[in-house]
């Protein structure tokens, strides 16, 4: 940092709001919704290309969104904001307010669970192409993050700081997400560019992946971060990131030395085994080509 040091700071900027027919709109709201809307046709571009349900990686997605936005609240109340939560419980219940984006993860997994009860199909290569999907919506949202400066960091002379309404230049955290998540994009974009046949034989790469090029980066980010509750000196997402890292290496080792990579399984019924046409649930792993009903769009 010290080599952009002293070369001024960017000066404050906004986005919104505007009122159009009476009513009004954020502009972190307006970038949230362009990046969920941009993955959810990202994983629908992709899984038909990858021998995939177009309509099953859209109901996934789906599943993934509505319990993320309900964990992002939830967890971040309940991680961040504890005591406002012990002293009235039914701030839970008033969404809109405040949102973890690892919390929308830890709530993205349950959906991903409850799709993979649902639907009984291999959750692994669906859930990769979701995974693709991801960076594109999650650069939005920290766009999101940027133009309203809900993160502000500690005072600083870094050429990337951003001068807040008080008049102190300061890291913005949402602002440093949002570049990163652009090579985060560029990686992916490449890889998937590079190696068409190899993610779609042996899915688990991007899953893997994912956690790997962000954790780090928001694990060191967290420690400018001024206003976020911590726990014997680390924030709740530094926990997490660690976690992350961990579980994005050992994917990644299994998928590197062509271990089977399982995720939670589907155990089938008498009345799945006992199917007249013989379409089994397959256990997660490469995609296989099956008989089934009808055609993979």
């Amino acid at each position: 940092m010290d080599a952009l040091a002293g070369l001024g700071a960017i000066p404050y900027f906004t986005l919104g709001p505007w009122e159009i027919l009476g009513i009004q709109i954020q502009g972190f709201g307006l970038m949230v919704a362009i990046g969920v809307t941009l993955a959810y046709n990202v994983g629908s571009w992709l899984a038909p290309r990858h021998g995939l349900s177009r309509d099953k990686i859209q109901s996934l997605m789906l599943a993934m969104l509505i319990c993320g936005f309900l964990g992002s609240h939830v967890i971040d109340l309940l991680l961040y904001h504890p005591k406002e939560v012990f002293e009235d419980p039914k701030i839970l219940f008033k969404f809109g307010s405040t949102l973890s984006s690892y919390g929308g993860i830890i709530g993205s997994t349950l959906g991903m669970l409850w799709w993979k009860i649902r639907f009984k199909e291999p959750l692994m290569p669906y859930l990769d192409a979701a995974s693709f999907a991801l960076p594109a919506g999650w650069f939005f949202g920290r766009v999101g993050c940027a133009v309203v400066h809900d993160h502000p960091g500690d005072p600083t002379d870094f050429a990337l700081a951003i001068v807040m309404k008080d008049g102190v230049a300061r890291h913005d955290l949402g602002f440093y997400e949002a570049m990163w998540w652009i090579v985060i994009l560029g990686i992916f974009w490449t890889l998937l560019m590079l190696g068409k046949e190899r993610w779609q034989q042996r899915p688990g790469f991007f899953l893997a992946l994912l956690p790997i090029v962000y954790a780090p980066i928001r694990f060191v980010l967290d420690f400018a971060r001024t206003n976020d509750s911590t726990y014997f000196g680390l924030t709740p997402a530094q926990y997490i990131s660690v976690a992350a890292l961990i579980f994005g290496c050992t994917l990644m080792y299994m998928w590197a030395t062509k271990r089977t990579i399982q995720l939670p399984l589907y155990v089938p019924s008498p009345e799945d085994e006992s199917d007249d046409d013989g379409d089994k649930p397959v256990p997660a792993g490469p995609i296989s080509k099956r008989k089934g009903k009808g055609k993979r769009r």
